[in-house]
């Protein structure tokens, strides 16, 4: 149904709706300082616990760590890559990369200890000739699909030739 054009809010009756005081605001506005400031301690006491549990990972090792997260399937469920699964085993194993990079082992030797435990499925890019049948293959396979169509559809438009009479 159409308005009158009295009932149509204007811009001075929004600005009185905004100014009118709103029952438990000021009850609001008070804790939002408790709650950031709740927050901030909770940061602070988990980083301490965590400072204390172990060494931290300097900005070399944490490269290091995610990229071998990069290099690894989550071992629950393997449909996701590590570095951004949060599943109980996946967390585990991101500990258990941490703790290896913190000793000083190479990025094989982590990959190697993997491989053993899980197998060569915990890869996300499959090494040696699976990476080539993976990988190469198919890119062959297309070059020479692209050669084929290119070669019949020369052939469908090349003029007859003359018959002799």
């Amino acid at each position: 149904m159409w308005r009158r054009r009295s009932d149509r809010v204007t811009s001075a009756t929004m600005a009185e709706i905004a100014l009118r005081p709103r029952p438990g605001l000021a009850k609001m506005e008070r804790k939002v300082p408790m709650r950031s400031l709740l927050a901030i301690l909770l940061m602070v006491c988990l980083g301490g616990a965590m400072a204390l549990h172990g060494q931290e990972l300097n900005t070399t090792q944490q490269s290091q760590a995610a990229r071998l997260q990069h290099q690894f399937m989550s071992p629950c469920c393997w449909g996701e890559p590590l570095y951004g699964h949060m599943s109980p085993e996946a967390l585990e194993m991101k500990r258990e990369i941490s703790r290896m990079v913190l000793e000083g082992r190479s990025d094989q030797d982590v990959i190697e200890h993997f491989k053993a435990k899980f197998g060569t499925r915990i890869l996300v890019e499959p090494d040696g000739t699976q990476w080539w049948v993976m990988n190469v293959v198919p890119m062959v396979l297309l070059a020479l699909g692209f050669v084929a169509t290119v070669w019949i559809i020369r052939k469908w438009y090349r003029p007859a030739e003359p018959k002799a009479a």
